[in-house]
């Protein structure tokens, strides 16, 4: 306890005296992310409990537990926490649990928690804790559990419906055991809402192959379910309405017979027994609205047998000397190869509106004055949907101006071949206008419409009124048109410029990049050219150590082998150089084979020990397999793994520690490749740099441990070529570990296998390259 006290300091503590708090370090303020004045003098009990957010209280004493935290923003920490206790005065002391943050264990989950498109919660396995969600997730709990600060730290069975007595606690048991994830779809919400769906996603989280967490993936797919049960009761509603309806309603198939067909036929048309279209013809006569006969083939019942939509066709049928006038609609169905199949046609006795026609055109007659002094284009559509009024400026703005087909009554311009177009430039059929929809009864409010010929285009916002009579039957519509092209042409002229400046941009930035093709190939020029001579030097050093190296003073020796260090450091720059730029260009062939990862990485980390047992620095080699053979190109393999242990040995102090973990992610289907070491570290915000060309941490470093800072750039492009992946775990003082990921389920021909050291010397020359940084 002595030593506690006397470093207690040096961790996170709050100091209290009679329940009051009196003191807290900084470790402990960026622990909890509260203020000092937050604290200070505040009641110790009423801030442990903002802080545990547990409603079983935890009794801490003099031997440190294990607990969770929550801080100021609700983010958890797992912590160990213990108390000192004085006369009048009580010291707590917390130990935050190294690499126990969600946030570096979870980094695959963050995207999903801040997309927030799906709700998601995180629970602890033991308790079923929720410690983290989203808002989407909060938005699905019951009030007041709809909120951080009121459902953190809390269990499962403190805010859901029934969770005691529901089939939860046993599901989550068997997933942890078998750690194994659940899905349910479409599921009744028994726990939230009863009246929801929900689709739900338990999914368990491992360290160390055992269960911590539990993530809920929840969706409220209410809708959806709804949607399917809406859609079976309209289809029984719709056969309904095709009996209910005033207006005659018929299908027919491709031979003009009848598939279905209201009463009302037999009412309207006379006929005890209608099979065939054009039966009505053998009792009565049709004529047009002026008295004139009209052929047979010109009706819109045989029309339709010839695939022909017909819209709004006006008739008079006289039968037992009785007069009914008719509005006809008829739509043709088509198969998949564009063949007739069956047809919809719909007869409209209008024979009452057609006898109050006059009193419409006497109301025509009071609106004339108002309409023809407005400047926006208006037009007043009957129930049949003609335009009973149109003022000056519908026929003069548009018939004339923009050389529209005369409008006379809803879909004639469609009949006449004229266009329309929404925002989207979406062609647009009769039901999708506003005069159409307004007949319908629908309210619109600028919809915006736009009408092309060959030289240009009219935009205008069409708003329409339906007037319903004092029984709430449609009587009028009025279609008001605003003119907008002016407007929308200023605004075409902006985005032009915009797109001229982002043009312009995209032409920089071609520049650039053709500027930076220019510097690879002149850089890979220049290796080339080193490369040439120094290969020259090398050999000459190679002829005076096999053939004179006897006839020479020993100064001359250390003069040789000061030349050959530093020829092979200039062939490690030009190598990595010119790897680089055809890497950059795509031209670094891959020589793809069946290697045994196991021997391979073993024997190359027998091969540097001379160089860590100069520094006197511990090589470790660790393996649970014995075997394991992957597809991969060894001579990058190679590279890439002494680079590793170039730099670990490098940047370690004599008597430290460099390790080589060699295991295989069953999961993933990925071997893995750990190179661990005690020696300087990295801080975090430089992480990303060291993976950069000529990038380096410090350049003290590089003074202290010659390099160029384009070894790990060329790793991590060589990783990236063979499909793996490269990460890096360090911090400053305690080391750092590469870690490598290469995938394992792919595989070549046997022939191309095992030959990893069929070039004899070649591991050699790359260590005396690879380590000439480090002097012997």
């Amino acid at each position: 306890m002595n030593n506690d006290l006397l470093n207690y300091n040096q961790k996170p503590f709050l100091k209290e005296i009679n329940g009051v708090i009196l003191d807290v370090n900084n470790d402990f303020l960026a622990l909890t992310q509260f203020t000092k004045n937050e604290l200070f003098e505040k009641n110790t009990n009423e801030i442990l409990d903002k802080l545990f957010r547990n409603n079983n209280k935890i009794n801490i004493t003099d031997t440190e537990i294990e607990t969770i935290l929550f801080t100021k923003s609700f983010d958890v920490r797992f912590v160990k926490v213990k108390k000192i206790t004085y006369p009048y005065t009580n010291i707590y002391i917390f130990t935050e649990i190294e690499n126990s943050r969600l946030d570096d264990k979870l980094l695959f989950i963050d995207s999903l928690i801040n997309d927030n498109n799906i709700g998601i919660g995180i629970y602890t396995a033991n308790d079923l804790r929720l410690i983290k969600a989203n808002q989407k997730y909060l938005d699905y709990m019951p009030k007041p559990f709809n909120q951080k600060s009121a459902i953190y730290g809390k269990c499962a069975n403190e805010f859901m419906n029934n969770y005691e007595k529901s089939n939860v606690p046993e599901i989550i048991k068997n997933i942890i055991q078998n750690n194994k994830p659940k899905y349910y779809t479409e599921a009744p919400g028994c726990l939230l809402d009863h009246n929801l769906y929900w689709d739900n996603t338990i999914t368990p989280i491992s360290e160390n192959g055992e269960v911590k967490y539990i993530m809920s993936m929840l969706e409220n797919v209410t809708e959806r379910v709804l949607s399917r049960k809406h859609i079976h009761r309209k289809k029984k509603q719709l056969e309904s309405i095709i009996e209910s309806v005033e207006d005659v309603i018929s299908i027919v198939d491709k031979d003009g017979k009848y598939i279905k067909q209201n009463k009302k036929m037999t009412e309207l048309l006379g006929l005890n027994d209608n099979r065939y279209v054009g039966d009505s013809t053998k009792v009565g006569k049709y004529y047009n609205l002026s008295g004139e006969p009209i052929p047979i083939s010109d009706l819109c019942f045989f029309r339709l047998l010839n695939g022909v939509k017909v819209k709004g066709q006006k008739l008079k049928y006289v039968h037992n000397n009785k007069e009914y006038y008719l509005c006809c609609n008829a739509i043709p169905i088509f198969d998949d190869n564009g063949q007739f199949e069956t047809g919809v046609f719909v007869v409209h006795n209008i024979t009452e509106l057609i006898e109050n026609s006059k009193l419409i055109d006497n109301q025509k007659k009071e609106l004339e004055i108002i309409f023809d002094n407005m400047h926006d284009a208006v037009g007043v559509v009957d129930k049949n949907g003609n335009y009973v009024k149109k003022n000056k400026a519908l026929t003069n703005s548009l018939e004339k101006n923009y050389c529209i087909a005369a409008i006379n009554k809803v879909g004639d311009t469609l009949q006449n071949n004229q266009k329309y177009y929404d925002r989207s430039n979406k062609k647009l059929t009769l039901k999708d206008l506003p005069s159409y929809k307004v007949l319908k009864g629908e309210t619109i409010k600028e919809q915006r419409i736009i009408i092309k010929s060959k030289n240009s285009k009219v935009y205008l916002d069409f708003s329409a009124i339906p007037i319903f009579d004092n029984s709430g039957n449609f009587q009028y519509g009025i279609i008001v048109a605003h003119n907008v092209t002016h407007l929308i042409r200023k605004s075409n002229k902006i985005e032009h410029e915009q797109q001229l400046i982002i043009k312009a941009e995209k032409e920089k930035i071609e520049a650039i990049e053709k500027v930076l093709s220019m510097k690879d190939e002149f850089i890979s020029l220049i290796s080339h050219e080193f490369k040439t001579p120094l290969n020259v030097i090398y050999s000459a050093i190679q002829l005076i150590e096999y053939v004179y190296i006897d006839d020479v003073p020993d100064k001359v020796k250390d003069l040789i082998k000061n030349i050959k260090q530093n020829t092979f450091r200039q062939l490690r720059l030009v190598n990595n150089l010119l790897d680089i730029t055809r890497l950059n260009s795509g031209r670094l062939k891959l020589h793809i084979k069946n290697i045994d990862i196991v021997s391979l990485t073993r024997q190359i980390s027998q091969s540097v020990r001379l160089y860590s047992d100069q520094k006197k620095i511990q090589l470790l080699f660790k393996c649970d397999i014995k075997c394991k053979k992957i597809p991969t190109d060894d001579e990058k393999l190679e590279r890439i793994i002494l680079n590793l242990l170039s730099n670990a040995i490098k940047f370690t102090n004599e008597g430290g520690v460099v390790t080589i973990n060699l295991h295989d992610d069953k999961e993933s289907n990925m071997i893995i490749i750990e190179v661990s070491d005690t020696g300087l570290g990295i801080p975090k915000d430089k992480h990303k740099l060291i993976f950069e060309r000529f990038g380096q941490v410090d350049s003290n470093l590089s003074r202290q441990a010659e390099g160029t800072g384009i070894g790990l750039s060329l790793v991590k492009k060589l990783v990236d070529a063979l499909n793996g992946k490269i990460a890096l775990v360090s911090e400053p003082g305690h080391g750092s570990t590469f870690k490598i990921s290469l995938p394992f389920n792919q595989d070549v021909d046997d022939e191309k296998s095992d030959s990893f050291l069929d070039e004899g010397c070649r591991l050699v020359n790359a260590l005396n390259v690879e380590f000439s940084d480090i002097y012997l």
